[in-house]
C-alpha cells in the first residue's frame, strides 16, 4: 500500500488525467463484484486495491500465484545443478509487461496471445472493462511486489534444496 499510495500521490501531481482514468478503470470490477472482493475499497481505491492480488490468491485464484514473484536463486552450497530449479515461464516481470501491453496498448497486440489476457477475457465472459480493471488491480499490487526483496530470490542450500520459496 506505501508503494501504491507513493504512485498515487505522484500521478495526482504530474499525470491528474492518467490517476482519473486508473480509478475509473477500477470501478468496473469494483461494480462487478458481488462476492465483497473489493468491499474494502474506499476513496482511495487505487491505494486500497494493492493487497487484492494477496487477498483473493488463497480464495480461488490461486492461477496468478507465480506473477508475485521473480525469483533468481542464489545458491549457498554447492552448484545450482545440485538442485531441483526450474524458473516459472510466468513471473512477475512477464506479468507486468503483459498488463502493461494491454492496458496502454503502446506495444501490439501480443499481450493477446500470453497467458494473462485470454485468461481474465474468459473468466469475465469477454467483458474488457472488467478484466482490465482485476487485471490494474494485480498490476497495482505486482508494482509492490517488485520491491520486495524476498520477491526476487531464492535460496539454495541443505535447509532449503528446492528453494525457499523467496523467503516464503
Amino acid at each position: 500500500m506505501i508503494v501504491s499510495g507513493i504512485a498515487e500521490r505522484v500521478l495526482d501531481e504530474k499525470a491528474p488525467s492518467a490517476i482519473t482514468a486508473a480509478n475509473k478503470m477500477l470501478t468496473y470490477y469494483a461494480d462487478y463484484d458481488t462476492e465483497g472482493k473489493t468491499d474494502h475499497e474506499g476513496d482511495h481505491a487505487f491505494v486500497e486495491t494493492a493487497t487484492f492480488a494477496d487477498d483473493v490468491k488463497y480464495h480461488g485464484e490461486a492461477w496468478q500465484s507465480d506473477f508475485h514473484f521473480v525469483t533468481q536463486p542464489n545458491v549457498e552450497e554447492g552448484e545450482l545443478a545440485d538442485y531441483d530449479w526450474k524458473p516459472s515461464t510466468r513471473n512477475l516481470t512477464v506479468g507486468i509487461s503483459d498488463i502493461v501491453a494491454w492496458l496502454s496498448g503502446k506495444k501490439g497486440t501480443t499481450y493477446k496471445s500470453h497467458y494473462m489476457y485470454p485468461y481474465l477475457m474468459n473468466k469475465f465472459n469477454n467483458d474488457e472493462n472488467v478484466a482490465k480493471s482485476y487485471a490494474l488491480r494485480l498490476l497495482i499490487h505486482y508494482i509492490g511486489d517488485l520491491v520486495q526483496p524476498f520477491h526476487c530470490e531464492n535460496r539454495f542450500n541443505k535447509e532449503f534444496p528446492n528453494g525457499d520459496k523467496g523467503g516464503n
